[in-house]
This record gives C-alpha cells, structure tokens and sequence, in this order.
C-alpha cells in the first residue's frame, strides 16, 4: 500500500481493521487472514485482546552477532530466541548483576512478557559502566558518549533511553572486555561537555560521578539461574497429566484420563460458535455414548461467572470444568475456541479439532480417529 499524503493509506487499513474484526465476531465459515490471525470453521479467538489485530505478524526474532569489521551474523535461532511471538517492546540488561547480559520481550499477546537469559555471557569479562550526574533534571547523564579502549579495541557507546516500543534499557552501557581484565582507558564526554578519563578499570560494576575523580566497583554476583520450562499445548501422542476441578466441588484427577476413551470439548462463554455447540449437548453425549466415549466439556474463561450462569440455562445441565492452566490445551498465541481432543484409554492425544462440530460430524471424527 503507497502512502498518499492525504490519509487515505490509514483509511483503507482502518476499514481492512473492522472488516476483519465483523468476520471474527460473526465467525464467517470462509476463512480471513490478517497478520498472525486467522478466523476459519465457526473457530473464535479466546482473547478479547485478539481482536485488536497486529499486522507485524508472528515474525521470528533475529539476533546479530557483531563480528567487527562492518560484519553480522543472525544467530537468532541458534541463541533461542528466534520465537514467532508478535514482539512489543525489547530490554536489554543485567537482570541478575552477573556480568551477562539478558533480554526482556515485551509481546502482543499471552505470554505478555519474555526473559532471555543469558547462559554464555559469562565466560569472558565485562564492564557494566554507570554514569551519575549530582544535579539537574538528567541525573542518569543520558547523551552521554563515552569511549571504550581495551584488549586491542575500541567500542563507542552512547547512552540512550527509549529504545525500543514503551521500553528502554537500563540507565547503563555494557563494554565485553575480551580476554582482558580491565579496561585500559574510558574517556566519557558528559551532555554538559564536560569529560572525565579514567585508566585501568576493572571488570564488574563500575559508577562514576560527574565532576568527581575516581569511580565506585562492585563485583559482579554469583548467582543461580532459575530455570523454567515453557508451557506448550497439547499435541497428537502427548499424555494428558492434568486435573479438573468443577464449582460443585468434583474433580477429575489425572489418573482418570486412563479409565475410558474420552473426548474434552474446550469453550468459552464470550464465543458464540462454543455456545451454539453447547446448546447441542444432549445430541453430542449421544453421538459419543454411541462409541464409548466419555464427553467432558472444559471452560477456560479467566473468570467463570458468565459461564456459570449460562450453563445454568442449557437444557441439559453440564459440569463447568475448569483447569487452572488453559495454555495447556491451547495455543496461547492463537487461542481458538471451540476445540476438541479426543484421549485413549493410554492417556494420550489420539486427535484434535478446532472449531464446531455437528453431532454428525463428530460421529465422523470419532471414526475416523479411532482407526
């Protein structure tokens, strides 16, 4: 799309905007595609935030490896952090004051916030350098320029603030030394055009004040890393460890996904396709009865007050399940609801369907899985 001058580009992408949101809440059987969502087969988005669409889509997150010499490699997906999320914002700090230096993800959309931690920044020196101004309004000297020289280089840095999408760095500059142990000479050129030079500056945290001579060390910390394991939703052969638990007090314990073959219909009381489906319960425990299989319809609303009151006014009354992490059964990226998945007597995923399905359709999932 050309830009114009005279609005009209934001027009037409204001109108694409609402056209799309129209075919998501009236769940158009033909699919629409825009950015990173899709509306297909009667399938809602399971976030109210969904609906205010991004067009940046769920683009891979690159990360260059300065090789010096004007020269990058994108080692992105190597360092892990190549994720397809639709990225907001980027920090990039010492989070622990280990001498490495980490990354804070801002995203669209669940999960909202990302950290990266470092694992290898460690194995060589580095200088955390932060600059102090005793009076006026920039107190954290930022457009300060400050020149790095040590182990044969120099580096050139300017503190900023603002980088990046309603985030910034920390109010500190970051220098690797290398296999040196300090830095040989800093020369920082303070926004009030003063400059201060300081000589063999050890690796670690260093502060220094405007107008004062000398500077202040800390050594870095030593510090455990917490490690922690994404949540990712089920997928085809993956075991079934979770338990529910209902309002009226009943459980079904993970022990239990082993007794009989059963099939978990995923809602939400803010769809209308989840709704629809509902009102089809009594046809749906028949086509499943039919089989063997066990239905168990699972809510994952954040707040399950409108679903109480709605499955109150269904025909047949159902048990409002509710598991305590929904991204286990859905993508929290792309969280569509209705979903179904279908569980053998082994515990494990046979098959799984997003969208609404008719009593005859299901009879035609269930065979069609059970081969």
């Amino acid at each position: 799309m050309k830009a114009s001058g005279d609005g009209t580009e934001r027009i037409a992408l204001r109108a694409l905007m609402n056209r799309t949101k129209v075919l998501a809440h009236k769940e158009s059987d033909a699919k629409a595609t825009v950015g990173n969502v899709s509306f297909a087969g009667g399938a809602c988005v399971h976030s109210a935030s969904m609906l205010a669409l991004s067009f940046s889509g769920h683009e891979e997150k690159p990360l260059f490896h300065n090789k010096g010499g004007g020269k990058f490699i994108e080692i992105g997906g190597a360092m892990g952090v190549g994720v397809p999320l639709d990225g907001r914002g980027l920090a990039a700090g010492d989070l622990f004051q280990r001498g490495a230096v980490d990354l804070l993800l801002g995203t669209a959309y669940k999960p909202p916030l990302l950290a990266f931690v470092n694992e290898v920044g460690t194995r060589k020196g580095m200088l955390t350098l932060r600059l102090r101004s005793p009076c006026g309004k920039n107190r954290f000297a930022i457009g300060a320029r400050v020149l790095f020289e040590g182990d044969g280089r120099k580096q050139l840095q300017e503190l900023g603030c603002g980088e990046s999408f309603l985030s910034c760095n920390p109010a500190e500059l970051y220098f690797g030394l290398g296999d040196a142990e300090n830095a040989k000479k800093l020369t920082i050129t303070w926004p009030s055009g003063k400059v201060t030079a300081l000589a063999d500056v050890p690796a670690g945290i260093v502060t220094v004040m405007e107008g004062e001579g000398g500077f202040r060390h800390e050594d870095y910390r030593k510090v455990a890393i917490p490690q922690t394991k994404p949540v990712r939703p089920l997928r085809q052969g993956d075991e079934v460890g979770f338990t529910l638990t209902s309002g009226a007090g009943h459980r079904l314990p993970a022990s239990s996904w082993k007794d009989r073959v059963s099939l978990l219909l995923i809602w939400s009381a803010r769809c209308t396709s989840c709704v629809t489906e509902l009102k089809a319960v009594p046809d749906l425990v028949a086509a499943t009865e039919k089989h063997g299989v066990r239905l168990v319809t699972v809510n994952v609303d954040e707040d399950s007050t409108r679903a109480t009151e709605l499955a109150r006014t269904l025909e047949k009354p159902i048990h409002l399940w509710r598991i305590a992490d929904p991204d286990v059964l859905l993508n929290p990226h792309e969280p569509l609801v209705p979903a179904v998945f279908l569980v053998g007597k082994d515990g494990k995923v046979i098959a799984r369907h997003t969208g609404t399905l008719t009593p005859a359709e299901l009879e035609s999932f269930l065979d069609h899985a059970g081969k």
